[in-house]
């Protein structure tokens, strides 16, 4: 936590310094950047982003798309970790391809076996907010909060039981701000997939097996990452009072149905 707070201490004390500078400069390796973002970054930035905005304004509105959408994004998120676990010393052959379209095989399939499982709905849906706040919690420290696979396992997994069990308790309010939180979340992941400010990273190497120590590429926070992540709780804020106030009077069970 030390980390986030330092960051944040170090960005509004830029920015007060920054008032007094009336020029308006672009970074010189914006073309660079443009460069450096690979087609695969390209298609993931890209429908992350459109996964995220609808889920933070339509989420909850519509039923079968957010079923189907949370159960891929689940389902993908698994896929990633199994296919990272798995990949062999050398790397699997065209290894990013693998390891990207393999883990969008698996979630595009989780996503259809969901549509077929809708007595579960509620629990997937709580379930897949669970994960993406624990994923966001982790990266509250630069190597991660939890250090190690096995107690981040852990964490994660009780934290999509929390998210499943609330769904059902509580139904129409954690189905909410589980839309949004993951919209909200997607979104900012679509943006650093352009951006390459370090906020992917985090969750490349928390969905990792190994030892914070092991990441070939370690997880680090900066300025840009806790604007991200600032950026994460603002638009969380701001789609669920958008989710609430489209779905004014709608109940869940009778709304979505999947509870019953």
């Amino acid at each position: 936590m030390a980390d986030v707070f330092g960051s944040i201490a170090h960005i509004l004390s830029g920015a007060s310094t920054s008032d007094t500078n009336s020029s308006v400069s672009i970074p010189s390796n914006v073309t660079d950047l443009a460069h450096d973002i690979t087609a695969n970054e390209g298609i993931l930035g890209g429908l992350t982003l459109a996964i995220g905005l609808y889920l933070m304004v339509l989420g909850y509105k519509l039923f079968k798309p957010t079923v189907f959408i949370m159960g891929f994004a689940v389902g993908s998120i698994i896929g990633y970790a199994v296919l990272v676990h798995f990949r062999p010393p050398g790397g699997y052959p065209s290894d990013n391809n693998v390891i990207m379209y393999g883990s969008g095989a698996i979630g595009l399939i989780c996503g259809a076996l969901v549509l077929c499982l809708i007595k579960l709905t509620f629990a997937i849906i709580g379930a897949a907010g669970g994960l993406v706040l624990a994923l966001f919690i982790l990266g509250f420290q630069s190597f991660g909060i939890i250090q190690t696979g096995t107690n981040r396992a852990i964490f994660i997994s009780v934290m999509c039981a929390v998210g499943a069990i609330g769904a059902f308790l509580l139904q129409k309010h954690v189905l909410i701000l589980a839309t949004s939180f993951v919209g909200a979340y997607s979104t900012c992941f679509g943006v650093d997939c352009f951006a390459h400010t370090g906020f992917v990273q985090a969750s490349e190497d928390f969905l990792s097996s190994g030892n914070a120590g092991e990441f070939a590429a370690q997880f680090q926070i900066n300025t840009q990452v806790v604007a991200l992540s600032a950026a994460v709780a603002v638009l969380f804020v701001l789609a669920t009072l958008v989710q609430y106030r489209i779905s004014r009077g709608r109940d869940a069970r009778a709304h979505w149905g999947g509870g019953r």
